[in-house]
């Protein structure tokens, strides 16, 4: 947990800079490959591993720093988009990164989310309980009785 919270804060820091960047337009290029550095460092912690290994006020506090860090990312893209910089050759590669990261702190999100909310996860305990009571069907035997 401490690594991820550290490399989440790297991330919160190095699209601090972007964003700051983008607004003076100043040193973009290099602040942007520094945030797709950061952020490929961070992405690289959300293993399933980890989010399998999170108890509830882990993933509760992992849920808090993941949503600063996806606000500040859409705010970026937003504010690189309305400027036309994402369309751009050299700025493109760096925010299709961010975009990139964006979308899998957005899974991350929904994953911790539905594994904190109680009547999702009593909705699941309760799908594999009746799943656990049916007979097993073979799927191969379905099939020759459908040609027959």
């Amino acid at each position: 947990m401490d690594t991820v919270e550290a490399r989440t804060h790297d991330a919160l820091a190095g699209i601090t800079r972007v964003r700051r960047a983008l607004r003076d337009h100043s040193r973009l290029l290099a602040f942007g490959f520094y945030g797709a550095v950061i952020l490929r460092r961070f992405v690289a912690t959300l293993s399933r591993e980890w989010l399998a290994a999170l108890g509830q006020e882990e993933a509760r506090a992992a849920a808090q720093h993941l949503d600063e860090l996806h606000r500040l990312l859409s705010q970026v893209i937003s504010l690189a988009d309305g400027k036309g910089l994402t369309r751009q050759w050299p700025h493109r590669y760096y925010f299709s990164q961010f975009a990139d990261v964006n979308e899998r702190v957005d899974d991350v999100l929904e994953n911790l989310h539905l594994a904190l909310n109680e009547d999702f996860r009593r909705l699941v305990g309760q799908c594999a309980d009746e799943l656990k009571d049916r007979p097993r069907r073979d799927w191969r035997s379905s099939l020759a009785a459908m040609r027959d």
